[in-house]
């Protein structure tokens, strides 16, 4: 139910959402469907590594669909916080390990796009539904 300290989420960020959705069902492949995605995977995987990552995608994404069903920022506050962290930390790793990625390809810089976007939105909306530069302290 709405609230003033649980608003819904705003169109741009369920847009977002929507998207990070799509990214992750190509994740979730991994584990499902490995043989179909690991050749445009920017990497190359073990069946071991692409049924692991494939996992985490899977729970994201089915995180991602929930919040997009609630539509509110109560979960959304939890969630954001998780996927900010999650992106932080695979974008450090994707950077220390710039030799594993083959930039000829697309795949790469896709993945550092979709990446480096998905931090930048979840930081600045995990805190809530005002922008954190306009909060009073």
């Amino acid at each position: 139910m709405p609230t003033s300290d649980n608003p819904p989420f705003p169109a741009t960020l369920r847009l977002f959402s929507a998207v990070v959705i799509i990214v992750l069902i190509v994740g979730a492949g991994l584990f499902f469907v490995p043989v179909l995605v690991k050749p445009g995977w920017p990497w190359a995987v073990t069946p071991f590594n692409a049924r692991f990552l494939g996992s985490f995608y899977t729970a994201e994404m089915i995180v991602m669909a929930a919040l997009l069903v609630w539509n509110r920022w109560s979960p959304g506050r939890l969630v954001l916080v998780m996927a900010f962290i999650f992106t932080v930390i695979v974008s450090v790793a994707s950077f220390i390990n710039l030799g594993y990625f083959n930039f000829e390809r697309k795949a790469p810089w896709l993945w550092f796009l979709v990446y480096l976007a998905s931090v930048a939105v979840s930081g600045c909306s995990c805190g809530g539904p005002e922008p954190v530069l306009l909060r009073k302290a």
